[in-house]
């Protein structure tokens, strides 16, 4: 999954991993955005089925960076 997000620039970093049979919790994770930290996360939950797939970002706080440039409404 991080291959497939490296190829637009997105970096996941620091994050504490527990793989289940169908899913993949991750905790305290970073992202960064063509070399910018962009946010954390406290909590994610990824899951890849065969017909569907979702991702699950809670906790999340922006960096000033990006906060700058995101509409909030």
């Amino acid at each position: 999954m991080e291959e497939n997000a490296k190829k637009f620039g997105v970096i996941i970093s620091n994050e504490t991993l527990n793989e289940n049979m169908f899913s993949l919790d991750v905790e305290n994770l970073e992202l960064s955005m063509k070399g910018i930290q962009s946010a954390t996360a406290k909590r994610a939950n990824i899951s890849l089925l065969l017909l569907f797939n979702s991702v699950e970002l809670h906790d999340i706080e922006l960096s000033s960076l990006v906060d700058a440039f995101i509409p909030l409404q």
